[in-house]
């Protein structure tokens, strides 16, 4: 059996519906294009709010986005920053492997091989 892959152009994501992955499936039922980008949709200012702490509103998923690459910079975990902007654990790990970020490990914390 062969497996199908998305057909958007670089994505090398299995074919969910109408040959798209389920992430550029769901921008084709929002958007009507399934590479449609919202880079527009970031606002700095609730970017800067959020890293301070300060910010309960909604945000889009550039803001959030952005926010959690801002935070997993300052060396916090998938954890803390879930906690910071008050989304789920799942959320933050998805959203940093989507932007090829490693995960943090937690601070003094020692590793069981260094002992």
């Amino acid at each position: 059996m062969r497996i199908r892959i998305c057909n958007v152009n670089g994505c090398t994501n299995r074919h969910s519906a109408r040959g798209y992955c389920p992430r550029h499936y769901q921008l084709y039922i929002r958007h009507g294009d399934p590479t449609y980008l919202v880079a527009a949709d970031l606002d700095h200012a609730v970017v800067e709010r959020a890293l301070a702490g300060d910010w309960a509103g909604p945000m889009t998923l550039a803001e959030r986005d952005e926010t959690i690459r801002r935070l997993h910079r300052r060396g916090l975990t998938d954890r803390i920053i879930a906690t910071h902007i008050d989304i789920g654990t799942s959320g933050v790990c998805m959203a940093r492997y989507r932007m090829g970020l490693p995960a943090n490990q937690p601070r003094g914390r020692r590793s069981e091989r260094a002992a």
